[in-house]
Protein backbone atom coordinates (compact mmCIF):
# COMPACT_ATOMS: atom_id res chain seq x y z
CA UNK A 1 0.00 0.00 0.00
CA UNK A 2 1.34 3.43 -0.95
CA UNK A 3 2.26 5.91 1.78
CA UNK A 4 0.35 9.18 1.95
CA UNK A 5 2.17 12.46 1.35
CA UNK A 6 2.06 13.31 5.07
CA UNK A 7 3.47 9.88 5.97
CA UNK A 8 6.31 10.48 3.51
CA UNK A 9 7.06 13.85 5.09
CA UNK A 10 7.03 12.31 8.58
CA UNK A 11 9.37 9.53 7.55
CA UNK A 12 11.63 11.98 5.74
CA UNK A 13 11.99 14.11 8.88
CA UNK A 14 12.60 11.00 11.00
CA UNK A 15 15.22 9.80 8.53
CA UNK A 16 17.00 13.13 8.80
CA UNK A 17 16.78 13.17 12.61
CA UNK A 18 18.47 9.77 12.74
CA UNK A 19 21.12 10.76 10.20
CA UNK A 20 21.57 14.42 11.18
CA UNK A 21 25.16 14.50 9.93
CA UNK A 22 23.74 14.71 6.42
CA UNK A 23 22.86 18.36 7.10
CA UNK A 24 26.57 19.08 7.54
CA UNK A 25 27.31 17.14 4.35
CA UNK A 26 24.65 19.09 2.43
CA UNK A 27 26.01 22.35 3.85
CA UNK A 28 29.54 21.44 2.75
CA UNK A 29 28.23 20.65 -0.73
CA UNK A 30 26.48 24.02 -1.00
CA UNK A 31 29.58 25.90 0.19
CA UNK A 32 32.00 24.10 -2.14
CA UNK A 33 29.78 24.41 -5.22
CA UNK A 34 29.05 28.08 -4.40
CA UNK A 35 32.73 28.93 -4.06
CA UNK A 36 33.58 27.21 -7.35
CA UNK A 37 30.70 29.00 -9.07
CA UNK A 38 31.95 32.31 -7.67
CA UNK A 39 35.43 31.54 -8.98
CA UNK A 40 33.92 30.95 -12.42
CA UNK A 41 32.05 34.26 -12.34
CA UNK A 42 35.18 36.13 -11.24
CA UNK A 43 37.09 34.45 -14.06
CA UNK A 44 34.45 35.54 -16.55
CA UNK A 45 34.66 39.14 -15.34
CA UNK A 46 38.46 39.05 -15.57
CA UNK A 47 38.26 37.63 -19.11
CA UNK A 48 35.84 40.36 -20.23
CA UNK A 49 38.03 42.99 -18.60
CA UNK A 50 41.15 41.66 -20.29
CA UNK A 51 39.37 41.58 -23.64
CA UNK A 52 38.32 45.19 -23.12
CA UNK A 53 41.85 46.28 -22.22
CA UNK A 54 43.38 44.51 -25.21
CA UNK A 55 41.16 46.38 -27.64
CA UNK A 56 41.65 49.96 -26.52
CA UNK A 57 44.60 52.18 -27.24
CA UNK A 58 46.81 53.15 -24.36
CA UNK A 59 46.29 56.75 -25.38
CA UNK A 60 42.51 56.47 -25.22
CA UNK A 61 40.99 57.95 -22.13
CA UNK A 62 38.51 55.87 -20.12
CA UNK A 63 35.46 57.98 -21.01
CA UNK A 64 36.09 57.42 -24.70
CA UNK A 65 36.74 53.74 -24.08
CA UNK A 66 33.46 53.34 -22.24
CA UNK A 67 31.64 55.04 -25.12
CA UNK A 68 33.16 52.44 -27.46
CA UNK A 69 32.24 49.53 -25.19
CA UNK A 70 29.22 48.50 -27.28
CA UNK A 71 31.39 48.22 -30.38
CA UNK A 72 34.00 45.99 -28.77
CA UNK A 73 33.99 42.24 -29.29
CA UNK A 74 35.53 39.57 -27.09
CA UNK A 75 38.91 38.46 -28.40
CA UNK A 76 38.55 35.01 -30.06
CA UNK A 77 41.44 33.54 -28.07
CA UNK A 78 40.02 34.68 -24.74
CA UNK A 79 36.57 33.50 -25.79
CA UNK A 80 37.92 30.02 -26.55
CA UNK A 81 39.79 29.92 -23.22
CA UNK A 82 36.67 31.08 -21.41
CA UNK A 83 34.46 28.44 -23.05
CA UNK A 84 36.91 25.61 -22.34
CA UNK A 85 37.48 26.82 -18.78
CA UNK A 86 33.75 27.21 -18.19
CA UNK A 87 33.08 23.69 -19.49
CA UNK A 88 35.79 22.19 -17.28
CA UNK A 89 34.62 24.09 -14.19
CA UNK A 90 30.96 23.19 -14.81
CA UNK A 91 31.92 19.53 -15.18
CA UNK A 92 33.90 19.63 -11.92
CA UNK A 93 31.00 21.28 -10.07
CA UNK A 94 28.55 18.72 -11.44
CA UNK A 95 30.85 15.85 -10.45
CA UNK A 96 31.22 17.22 -6.91
CA UNK A 97 27.45 17.71 -6.66
CA UNK A 98 26.87 14.17 -7.98
CA UNK A 99 29.32 12.70 -5.45
CA UNK A 100 27.57 14.38 -2.53
CA UNK A 101 24.09 13.53 -3.81
CA UNK A 102 25.00 9.88 -4.32
CA UNK A 103 26.19 9.68 -0.72
CA UNK A 104 23.23 11.56 0.76
CA UNK A 105 20.59 9.54 -1.09
CA UNK A 106 22.50 6.33 -0.38
CA UNK A 107 22.26 6.96 3.38
CA UNK A 108 18.61 8.03 3.18
CA UNK A 109 17.62 5.02 1.06
CA UNK A 110 19.40 2.64 3.44
CA UNK A 111 17.60 4.25 6.39
CA UNK A 112 14.24 4.07 4.62
CA UNK A 113 14.72 0.38 3.80
CA UNK A 114 15.84 -0.38 7.35
CA UNK A 115 12.94 1.28 9.23
CA UNK A 116 9.64 -0.67 9.35
CA UNK A 117 6.63 0.88 7.66
CA UNK A 118 4.49 1.24 10.78
CA UNK A 119 2.80 4.23 12.45
CA UNK A 120 4.88 6.05 15.03
CA UNK A 121 8.15 4.33 14.12
CA UNK A 122 11.10 5.39 16.28
CA UNK A 123 13.38 7.79 14.39
CA UNK A 124 16.49 5.90 15.53
CA UNK A 125 15.40 2.89 13.49
CA UNK A 126 16.41 4.95 10.43
CA UNK A 127 19.98 5.30 11.71
CA UNK A 128 22.43 4.14 9.03
CA UNK A 129 24.96 6.98 8.78
CA UNK A 130 28.64 6.13 8.99
CA UNK A 131 31.29 8.32 7.37
CA UNK A 132 32.94 5.39 5.58
CA UNK A 133 29.56 4.15 4.34
CA UNK A 134 28.64 7.63 3.12
CA UNK A 135 31.88 7.98 1.15
CA UNK A 136 31.41 4.44 -0.17
CA UNK A 137 27.93 5.19 -1.50
CA UNK A 138 29.17 8.51 -2.87
CA UNK A 139 32.09 6.97 -4.73
CA UNK A 140 30.02 4.05 -5.99
CA UNK A 141 27.18 6.15 -7.35
CA UNK A 142 28.92 9.33 -8.48
CA UNK A 143 29.04 8.40 -12.17
CA UNK A 144 25.43 7.21 -12.29
CA UNK A 145 24.30 10.46 -10.67
CA UNK A 146 26.55 12.45 -13.00
CA UNK A 147 25.03 10.74 -16.05
CA UNK A 148 21.52 11.19 -14.70
CA UNK A 149 21.98 14.88 -13.92
CA UNK A 150 23.59 15.50 -17.32
CA UNK A 151 20.69 13.74 -19.07
CA UNK A 152 17.89 15.39 -17.07
CA UNK A 153 19.52 18.82 -17.24
CA UNK A 154 19.67 18.50 -21.03
CA UNK A 155 16.00 17.46 -21.18
CA UNK A 156 14.95 20.24 -18.77
CA UNK A 157 16.92 22.82 -20.79
CA UNK A 158 15.27 21.77 -24.06
CA UNK A 159 11.82 21.84 -22.43
CA UNK A 160 12.53 25.23 -20.85
CA UNK A 161 13.66 26.68 -24.20
CA UNK A 162 10.53 25.38 -25.95
CA UNK A 163 8.27 26.80 -23.23
CA UNK A 164 10.02 30.17 -23.14
CA UNK A 165 10.06 30.47 -26.94
CA UNK A 166 6.37 29.52 -27.14
CA UNK A 167 5.58 32.09 -24.47
CA UNK A 168 7.62 34.75 -26.27
CA UNK A 169 5.88 33.95 -29.56
CA UNK A 170 2.53 34.18 -27.85
CA UNK A 171 3.48 37.55 -26.39
CA UNK A 172 4.46 38.84 -29.83
CA UNK A 173 1.14 37.72 -31.30
CA UNK A 174 -0.85 39.14 -28.39
CA UNK A 175 1.09 42.42 -28.55
CA UNK A 176 -0.92 43.35 -31.63
CA UNK A 177 -4.00 43.55 -29.37
CA UNK A 178 -2.49 46.32 -27.28
CA UNK A 179 -0.29 46.87 -24.23
CA UNK A 180 -2.91 46.25 -21.48
CA UNK A 181 -3.85 42.86 -22.91
CA UNK A 182 -0.18 41.88 -23.06
CA UNK A 183 0.36 42.84 -19.42
CA UNK A 184 -2.68 40.85 -18.24
CA UNK A 185 -1.74 37.74 -20.22
CA UNK A 186 1.89 38.00 -19.05
CA UNK A 187 0.83 38.18 -15.39
CA UNK A 188 -1.55 35.23 -15.82
CA UNK A 189 1.21 33.15 -17.45
CA UNK A 190 3.73 33.67 -14.63
CA UNK A 191 2.12 31.36 -12.06
CA UNK A 192 1.63 28.34 -14.38
CA UNK A 193 5.19 28.82 -15.60
CA UNK A 194 6.56 28.80 -12.04
CA UNK A 195 4.50 25.70 -11.20
CA UNK A 196 5.70 23.96 -14.37
CA UNK A 197 9.38 24.51 -13.57
CA UNK A 198 8.81 23.54 -9.92
CA UNK A 199 7.28 20.27 -11.12
CA UNK A 200 10.22 19.74 -13.47
CA UNK A 201 12.56 20.15 -10.49
CA UNK A 202 10.50 17.67 -8.43
CA UNK A 203 10.80 15.13 -11.25
CA UNK A 204 14.60 15.46 -11.26
CA UNK A 205 14.82 15.20 -7.45
CA UNK A 206 12.53 12.17 -7.36
CA UNK A 207 14.72 10.51 -9.98
CA UNK A 208 17.74 10.97 -7.72
CA UNK A 209 15.85 9.28 -4.89
CA UNK A 210 15.28 6.31 -7.21
CA UNK A 211 18.85 6.34 -8.53
CA UNK A 212 20.24 5.39 -5.11
CA UNK A 213 19.22 1.83 -6.00
CA UNK A 214 22.00 0.06 -7.86
CA UNK A 215 19.67 -1.54 -10.42
CA UNK A 216 18.55 1.89 -11.64
CA UNK A 217 20.16 3.53 -14.67
CA UNK A 218 19.81 7.21 -15.56
CA UNK A 219 17.17 6.54 -18.24
CA UNK A 220 15.30 4.04 -16.08
CA UNK A 221 15.22 6.33 -13.05
CA UNK A 222 13.93 9.28 -15.08
CA UNK A 223 11.20 7.12 -16.66
CA UNK A 224 10.07 5.65 -13.32
CA UNK A 225 10.13 9.11 -11.73
CA UNK A 226 7.87 10.39 -14.51
CA UNK A 227 5.39 7.56 -13.88
CA UNK A 228 5.36 8.36 -10.16
CA UNK A 229 4.84 12.06 -10.91
CA UNK A 230 1.80 11.21 -13.06
CA UNK A 231 0.35 8.85 -10.46
CA UNK A 232 1.14 10.85 -7.30
CA UNK A 233 1.04 14.41 -8.62
CA UNK A 234 -1.19 15.87 -5.83
CA UNK A 235 0.86 14.22 -3.08
CA UNK A 236 4.16 15.19 -4.66
CA UNK A 237 3.00 18.80 -4.99
CA UNK A 238 1.89 18.77 -1.34
CA UNK A 239 5.30 17.52 -0.21
CA UNK A 240 7.08 20.18 -2.24
CA UNK A 241 4.71 22.92 -1.05
CA UNK A 242 5.10 22.02 2.64
CA UNK A 243 8.89 22.12 2.49
CA UNK A 244 8.78 25.33 0.44
CA UNK A 245 6.64 26.96 3.15
CA UNK A 246 9.14 25.96 5.82
CA UNK A 247 12.08 27.19 3.76
CA UNK A 248 10.27 30.46 3.00
CA UNK A 249 9.47 30.89 6.70
CA UNK A 250 13.14 30.50 7.59
CA UNK A 251 14.04 33.14 4.99
CA UNK A 252 11.45 35.50 6.50
CA UNK A 253 13.12 35.10 9.89
CA UNK A 254 16.68 35.60 8.69
CA UNK A 255 16.06 38.51 6.31
CA UNK A 256 14.92 41.12 8.89
CA UNK A 257 17.47 39.78 11.37
CA UNK A 258 20.28 40.27 8.86
CA UNK A 259 19.06 43.73 7.82
CA UNK A 260 18.68 44.78 11.44
CA UNK A 261 22.22 43.68 12.35
CA UNK A 262 23.66 45.42 9.29
CA UNK A 263 21.83 48.62 10.23
CA UNK A 264 23.04 48.38 13.84
CA UNK A 265 26.64 47.90 12.66
CA UNK A 266 26.55 50.50 9.89
CA UNK A 267 29.42 52.38 11.50
CA UNK A 268 31.67 49.33 11.19
CA UNK A 269 31.73 47.97 7.64
CA UNK A 270 33.98 45.03 8.53
CA UNK A 271 31.76 43.91 11.42
CA UNK A 272 28.66 44.25 9.22
CA UNK A 273 30.20 42.03 6.52
CA UNK A 274 31.28 39.42 9.09
CA UNK A 275 27.79 39.33 10.64
CA UNK A 276 26.21 39.01 7.17
CA UNK A 277 28.49 36.09 6.34
CA UNK A 278 27.79 34.35 9.65
CA UNK A 279 24.03 34.79 9.38
CA UNK A 280 24.16 33.68 5.74
CA UNK A 281 26.05 30.54 6.78
CA UNK A 282 23.52 29.90 9.57
CA UNK A 283 20.62 30.27 7.14
CA UNK A 284 22.33 27.94 4.68
CA UNK A 285 22.83 25.35 7.45
CA UNK A 286 19.14 25.49 8.41
CA UNK A 287 18.27 25.28 4.72
CA UNK A 288 20.45 22.16 4.45
CA UNK A 289 18.49 20.58 7.30
CA UNK A 290 15.22 21.28 5.46
CA UNK A 291 16.62 20.04 2.15
CA UNK A 292 17.81 16.71 3.58
CA UNK A 293 14.40 16.18 5.18
CA UNK A 294 12.85 16.89 1.77
CA UNK A 295 15.16 14.35 0.16
CA UNK A 296 14.10 11.86 2.84
CA UNK A 297 10.42 12.45 2.05
CA UNK A 298 11.05 11.85 -1.67
CA UNK A 299 13.00 8.69 -0.82
CA UNK A 300 10.04 7.43 1.25
CA UNK A 301 7.64 8.17 -1.62
CA UNK A 302 9.88 6.46 -4.19
CA UNK A 303 10.30 3.33 -2.05
CA UNK A 304 6.58 3.22 -1.32
CA UNK A 305 5.66 3.33 -5.00
CA UNK A 306 8.24 0.72 -5.97
CA UNK A 307 7.22 -1.61 -3.15
CA UNK A 308 3.51 -1.32 -3.99
CA UNK A 309 4.24 -2.10 -7.66
CA UNK A 310 2.75 1.18 -8.88
CA UNK A 311 6.00 2.37 -10.49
Amino acid sequence: MSLSAIDCVTRGVSNFRANWELALVQFAQVMICSVLTLIGLVGLIVMLGASFLFQIDNSTDWLTALERLDDLAIAPGLLAIGLVGGFILTTIILLIYSWFQAGIFGVLDAGERQAPVTPGVDAQLFRTFRWHLFTGWASKGVWRFFGYLTWTTLVATVIALVVVLALALGMVLIDSEGGPVLVVVGCLAVLPLILFFALLNLWIMLGMALLSREEMTAMHASAVALRIVRRRLPGLCLIGFLFFLVYFGVALVFWPLTQGMVFALQDSAVAAVVVQLLLGAAQSLVGSLIMVSFFGALTALARSELKSGNA
